[in-house]
């Protein structure tokens, strides 16, 4: 994702969002729905078909990326909305495994079971199955639901995204300027900062 970054900004997702952002969702909507009936054909659980409806619902971007770059493309119309339209998917992709260990239980997956030993932070660290969420409200006494954990994904990831856009942009920006000023040393004191 960082190598897309360097090729399009918001800005290009905002100019594309009308054909990008409906047929990304409307694609990843489609692509899950046949995989479920492809995997309830074949005997397997809703929750299973439904993750690898999600799983093959996505390209890859950078491959996409390269492809258009190898053929001059990148900068045409149509290749600003082929990049915005896996961008919407990768955002996707991202509210995907945020929410998935939460609906994990009720699509027929395992419990994480209890959380015994896990009344430190080291042991909620390294027990499969528990969060730091999860253990700073059990510290202080509070039973989540399910949708008060779904709440606190999308909290978190809206404030990475908000440090991504702002911060991120202006760390890499102070450190590049430290660097040099050719386009590969900037790609890689990003990458170091990233």
């Amino acid at each position: 994702m960082f190598g897309v970054g360097l090729h399009f900004s918001v800005s290009d997702l905002l100019k594309v969002r009308r054909i990008a952002v409906p047929g990304a969702v409307l694609q990843s909507l489609v692509t899950t729905v046949i995989a479920i009936g492809v995997a309830l054909l074949f005997g397997w659980s809703f929750g299973a078909g439904l993750v690898l409806g999600l799983a093959v619902s996505v390209a890859s971007t950078i491959v996409l990326v390269r492809a258009l770059e190898a053929r001059d493309s990148l900068d045409t119309n149509a290749g600003h909305i082929a990049v915005g339209w896996l961008v919407v998917e990768d955002m996707f992709s991202v509210l995907v495994l945020v929410l998935l260990p939460v609906l994990a239980v009720s699509l027929g997956g395992s419990s994480p079971g209890d959380h015994t030993g896990t009344d430190t932070l080291m042991g909620a660290l390294t027990h499969e199955g528990d969060s730091l969420i999860a253990y700073g409200f059990r510290m202080i006494g509070i039973q989540q639901s399910v949708i008060e954990i779904i709440g606190v994904a999308f909290v978190n990831v809206a404030v990475l995204g908000v440090l991504i856009l702002y911060a991120g942009r202006r760390i890499v920006i102070r450190h590049s300027a430290r660097s040099a000023s050719s386009r590969s040393s900037w790609s890689c004191s990003a990458g170091s900062c990233s």
